[in-house]
């Protein structure tokens, strides 16, 4: 399995979605908050209501769980268990790096192989995107600043990383990738 962690911005889910194309299945996470232009539920994630998710995590169905507290209000995330425990080399999912302090010792404990890779960008890079995808100035700074937390010391946890430059382009970042994981590309 690939893990992809990466501030908000930094084009996971742009490499996510190569790597669907060429084959890799997506993990999805649960989530509640709402939906994005351009999104679909169950494809991007699938979307729940509180009184949902709630349900599922009493039932003990995550093997993670994350809390926001946006400027929208409460957004809850969180990974099935069972596709975890399903997933294989061709498998991707992204991450916090709660996320996967939270999943190691699931995935450690049944044997499943796993590879975290960070994905990175110029600050300048991910604040142009941020805007571009039509967030909102409050929500950007808010998550600047909770990536600025969240992403500290979490270097033990990481593989590989790499750098998603602003003239890269996704198929080439995902081209290395494979090339680094793999030693070959599709």
């Amino acid at each position: 399995m690939i893990i992809i962690m990466g501030r908000a911005g930094t084009g996971k889910t742009s490499l996510v979605n190569e790597l669907v194309s060429r084959g890799y299945e997506k993990i999805k996470t649960c989530t509640t908050r709402p939906i994005r232009v351009g999104e679909e539920d169950g494809v991007d994630y699938f979307f729940l209501t509180d009184e949902q998710f709630q349900k599922y995590a009493q039932n003990n169905y995550f093997a993670e769980i994350k809390r926001y507290e946006t400027t929208e209000g409460v957004w809850w995330y969180g990974t099935p268990k069972v596709d975890l425990l399903g997933s294989d080399e061709k498998s991707v999912i992204i991450l916090t790096p709660d996320g996967v302090r939270s999943i190691k010792p699931l995935l450690d404990s049944n044997n499943v192989k796993y590879t975290v890779v960070l994905l990175g960008a110029k600050a300048s890079v991910i604040k142009r995107r941020m805007i571009q995808r039509g967030d909102e100035m409050d929500e950007i700074i808010r998550r600047i600043r909770a990536d600025d937390e969240d992403f500290e010391d979490c270097e033990e946890l990481v593989n590989l990383t790499l750098s998603n430059a602003e003239d890269h382009g996704i198929p080439a970042l995902a081209d290395e990738l494979e090339e680094r994981l793999y030693g070959t590309c599709n």
